[in-house]
């Protein structure tokens, strides 16, 4: 009897996606045990004991599976299958109550959960560091959030349970924030000393991920590993290292790993898909038991990483169909394509994690892949995709046959035969799995992961005593419309900016009745209005013009007298730029504060507008202004109010009211991918001094060079298509306000061959003086697409969109811990049913009307 008659019990489904693509699916595979019963099954059918899983969860036969394991992997098929996380989460549970597995490891950075570990155990941080520190695949779900709320419930019962992570890959905040310093302290502890040009390359190259230049050139590659052959050799000269000292060590190794792994990339080596990494990961777990010999640890991520002897599985007519459908449908509905059928060929050069834990821990490692029968899958608030039914022969198939929904697996390694079973990325391959991995849950209905629930604050609604006014602002001498002017309460917090047309609208609280309103613009000088008078005019449209600026702004080739003005002319654009960015910390907010904006996205095709959507968001900076290469991230935020006036409706991460941490990222304070961080890219000018809000303000202009996604955040800028100015005031070098132009190589959408985009982006930044301290004032960006034909450039049509950010209020005392991080703001149904009546009238941004 084949193995296929032996038990049409086990087979069906497996999902292969390649390099990243391939890791990026694979990223889920390993997960529970759950079963109690006996099932109808055989014992040993096609070499395995099957557990029925019971409605109550018991994971009692866990006890003896697990006796004498030290690491128990829990894989997952995808990362985007719901029910595996969840019943992750109920085994993890289990073990930690039951089983002493008081360590949960993630496929996550390991300095950033080390540090976030750090920080929560000592009280500086609560549970929800980990947020950062967690990728967002996982941190981003219900799933998650019940996984802390059971940590934070065992640290009530003072029974603390540890997360870290052994990926070599640190994305996060953590790493940018704290790394460099601890790695300062270390030696410096030690009284070793590491000169600071070390320091600024190791950060180069290990935070700011910028490589090209080590790839490209053999003398800085020697000069590279000369700086890692220092650090190690300080290492050495240590003894009786402290854990953080372990700890930082094994950091610097395993990023020496990945750097070295991503310069091969760039310097186009062929790697079997991320065979470095998942070695590295693999050295980083086995690190991780040796520094704390005495804990039992789950680990939760990919089952391609957990998998063992993967390379060994037949490429059969079934799996290439499955995966023809299966691209099909991804790349129908727009997911990252899955890449050719010779990749999933290539796995007989794969060496996931697995194979190195196998080898090193023998009987102690347990792992686990989980696979479904139906359903479907997808990231958690992002598009579904349906699981394709498994093949006749596969084991999904079979157990989906069996009454019970949920059945564990135990395999038995004695078993040599080959089967189907969709544990990897929900596509059937033929292997012998019982030596690829030691356990299987399968679950026969799938779901995407529901998105973490985050509490909607409660404001109060606005002061009935409330009067409103409505305006323009012109030119004094020739009419002509002031766009973008900023109209503020001299003391209060609040502000508006007027749009493109000038026209603004402000709700005056009545406490602010004796304060004065200032109008501003660059290159004039500003108007200042006492309220108590504007208060008998609010229901007249008022015109406010503006004196443009005479005697400032001259052009800085004229002959000048003063000698202050000398002065000023003797500063090069570059060390204008220079002092602007020393001067960020004392000039911009440095601490916690939070900042409530209106925030518009707009989208317009022929047909008029697909979407606009209007939100009050408020928003937590822990920080203050702080750089860094990812700033969403150090930003969480929370939506107090929403509408769509348009026909649909946008739920995408890129779109919408998504796309807000993509306009926290264009900042050119938050971002070091700009021209104040990669000056040496740019050629500046500096223009002319001009009046603005009564100061004197430089004027530089900036052509990007070189252009890359380093230098301007934008991935393919042709040379000196990258323009701007930036406004810096001539005394506190403050920048007030930043624009960037930017038009990209033309591109050819994924489904139209005969079609190429050009697109132009135009960003547009101002800041506002609170308190002594700068903040965000009013970001825009503009993105025009016009669809050509790739033929003859005819213009085939046109999709443009607008993005408007405008701050409302600040708060610096009292603030407000707010936990969603703002690149992951998605609508929610909560938040539309309970608005807070904050009024979107205040706000006058053209509609119908996105042009640049």
């Amino acid at each position: 009897m084949d193995i296929f008659s032996l038990g049409a019990t086990l087979l069906q489904k497996v999902r292969l996606v390649i390099p990243h693509t391939f890791c990026i699916r694979f990223f889920m595979i390993f997960a529970g045990i759950v079963m109690n019963s006996t099932s109808m099954f055989a014992q040993y059918s096609f070499g395995s004991k099957l557990y029925s899983m019971s409605e109550k969860n018991d994971y009692s036969f866990l006890e003896k599976i697990l006796k004498n394991k030290q690491v128990v992997l829990l894989g997952e098929q995808s990362h985007g299958d719901g029910a595996t996380f969840e019943e992750k989460v109920k085994i993890i549970k289990y073990l930690t109550n039951k089983g002493k597995f008081n360590t949960i490891v993630f496929e996550s950075g390991m300095y950033e959960n080390y540090k976030a570990w750090k920080l929560y155990s000592t009280g500086k941080a609560t549970s929800s560091i980990y947020y950062q520190s967690i990728y967002s695949l996982w941190s981003t779900t219900q799933s998650f959030q019940k996984l802390l709320d059971h940590i934070d419930r065992r640290a009530i019962l003072k029974d603390s349970i540890k997360i870290i992570g052994f990926d070599s890959q640190e994305k996060g905040e953590l790493f940018k924030k704290y790394f460099i310093d601890d790695l300062r302290k270390t030696f410096n502890d030690r009284q070793i000393i590491i000169n600071d040009q070390t320091y600024n390359t190791i950060k180069k190259v290990f935070i700011d991920k910028d490589l090209k230049e080590f790839a490209d050139n053999k003398k800085d590659s020697i000069y590279l590993y000369q700086q890692y052959e220092l650090l190690l050799s300080s290492f050495q000269k240590m003894h009786n290292l402290s854990k953080d000292e372990k700890m930082i060590k094994q950091v610097v190794l395993s990023q020496i790993a990945q750097v070295d792994f991503d310069i091969k990339v760039l310097q186009g080596y062929k790697i079997a898909f991320q065979n470095p990494r998942d070695a590295q990961m693999a050295r980083n777990l086995i690190f991780l038991t040796e520094l704390y010999p005495n804990e039992k640890m789950v680990c939760w991520g990919a089952s391609y990483h957990f998998s063992n002897r993967i390379k060994d599985f037949d490429y059969t007519d079934i799996t290439e169909d499955y995966l023809k459908r299966q691209v099909a449908l991804e790349q129908t509905n727009s997911v990252n394509p899955i890449s050719t059928f010779e990749d999933v060929k290539m796995l007989g050069d794969a060496h996931p994690m697995g194979e190195f834990l196998k080898n090193h821990f023998k009987s102690k490692i347990y792992s686990i892949a989980f696979s479904s029968f139906e359903g479907e899958y997808g990231i958690a608030e992002g598009k579904s995709y349906p699981i394709l039914t498994p093949p006749a022969k596969s084991v999904e198939q079979t157990l989906a046959q069996d009454s019970n929904d949920k059945i564990f697996l135990n395999f038995d390694k004695k078993f040599m035969g080959k089967y189907y079973c969709s544990a990897l990325g929900n596509m059937p391959l033929k292997a012998n799995w019982n030596s690829i991995f030691d356990g299987l849950i399968f679950i026969k209905t799938a779901f995407a992961p529901p998105l973490s629930s985050y509490k909607t604050r409660d404001i109060s609604s606005a002061d009935s005593q409330n009067f409103s006014i409505s305006g323009e602002t012109l030119d004094l001498e020739s009419d002509k419309i002031i766009p973008n002017a900023d109209v503020y309460l001299m003391n209060c917090n609040k502000s508006v900016v007027a749009n493109d047309k000038g026209m603004f609208h402000f709700t005056i609280p009545k406490s602010s009745f004796n304060d004065k309103l200032i109008i501003s613009a660059m290159g004039y000088y500003s108007d200042t209005l006492s309220v108590s008078q504007l208060e008998k005019s609010n229901k007249e449209l008022l015109q406010i013009k503006l004196k443009k600026e005479t005697d400032i702004g001259f052009s800085l080739n004229e002959v000048l007298i003063s000698s202050s003005r000398k002065k000023m002319n003797n500063l090069s654009a570059k060390t204008i730029l220079k002092k602007a960015k020393s001067a960020i910390q004392y000039n911009y907010y440095q601490a916690p504060f939070n900042q409530k904006f209106f925030f518009r996205a707009q989208t317009k095709k022929q047909s008029g507008l697909t979407s606009n959507e209007k939100a009050f968001i408020n928003t937590y900076s822990p920080n203050g202004f702080k750089v860094s290469q990812d700033p969403a991230s150090n930003y969480f935020g929370e939506i107090l109010q929403y509408k769509n006036i348009a026909n649909t409706e946008s739920k995408e991460n890129w779109k919408g009211i998504g796309y807000l941490g993509v306009i926290i990222f264009r900042s050119i304070l938050l971002s070091n991918q700009n021209v104040l961080y990669k000056t040496s890219s740019f050629d500046l000018q500096k223009e002319k001094i001009i009046e603005y809000n009564g100061r004197k303000v430089y004027v530089i202009s900036f052509i990007n060079k070189a252009p890359d996604v380093f230098s301007t955040g934008f991935g393919n800028p042709p040379a000196k298509s990258a323009t701007g100015y930036i406004y810096i005031d001539v005394m506190s070098f403050a920048i007030l306000k930043f624009e960037h132009f930017v038009v990209l190589y033309p591109d050819q959408p994924n489904d139209q061959e005969n079609v190429i985009i050009e697109s132009t982006h135009k960003i547009t930044e101002t800041f506002k003086l609170v308190n002594g301290k700068y903040f965000m004032n009013y970001c825009n960006e503009k993105v025009e697409n016009k669809y050509l034909s790739k033929k003859d450039k005819k213009l085939l049509s046109e999709l443009n969109t607008n993005y408007d950010l405008m701050s409302v209020d600040i708060l610096t005392n009292n603030v407000e811990v707010i936990s969603r991080p703002i690149d992951r703001l998605k609508l929610d149904i909560k938040i539309k049913d309970n608005p807070v009546n904050l009024d979107y009238n205040n706000f006058l941004l053209e509609d119908e009307d996105i042009k640049f």
